[in-house]
């Protein structure tokens, strides 16, 4: 992905190999940070006692059309949503041993909303969500409107009018089924 960083020598004595469950199956703690679909095809293959972070999707949404409407793999299932900053979660996170973390979009609008949303100062419908991001937010996929050249000293629009991925997430986190999880804490 990085050849730029082959034969550097801070990473000289590392040892990069193919994703094995059976050497993972022994860590104390696994981060995963896969492509939509591959973290739940990777944790279908590890113990289920084993402690697990997802930096990617597979497993923040809890509704399976969501999922399917925003994603092109099957529905992996749901864990305890990553976002400690939002009333009783912290607990839920440590006593889980499996947890999703949650997208950079959504923890931003997730974050800015909760305060919002908590005391009756917004309504959850009337939400847009206006944010920018370099050309890393739009994945690694060498695509002409990504090169530098293009980009610079302009912006365009990207999955707009609520085609984002993390626009299920953040829905979820918001929706009035959810308002104790944004209510204040005691």
């Amino acid at each position: 992905m990085h050849p730029q960083l082959t034969g550097h020598p801070g990473l000289g004595d590392r040892v990069f190999t193919r994703t094995d469950p059976d050497l993972l199956a022994a860590a104390d703690l696994l981060f995963t940070a896969l492509p939509a679909g591959e973290s739940a095809q990777l944790a279908a293959r590890l113990p289920a006692q084993l402690k697990i972070v997802d930096l990617g999707a597979d497993f923040r949404l809890a509704d399976p059309r969501a999922w399917t409407r925003y994603y092109p793999t099957p529905y992996a299932g749901q864990w305890t949503y990553g976002l400690p900053e939002l009333p009783g979660a912290r607990d839920a996170i440590k006593a889980s041993t499996t947890v999703a973390a949650p997208g950079c979009y959504a923890t931003a609008s997730i974050l800015a909303l909760a305060p919002l949303l908590a005391a009756r100062l917004a309504d959850p419908a009337d939400i847009v969500i206006v944010a920018a991001s370099g050309i890393s937010g739009a994945g690694r996929a060498p695509r002409p409107e990504l090169l530098g050249s293009e980009v610079m000293g302009s912006m365009s629009a990207y999955q707009a009018g609520g085609t984002h991925r993390h626009t299920p997430e953040i829905e979820q986190a918001s929706s009035s089924e959810r308002s104790g999880y944004l209510s204040p804490a005691p």
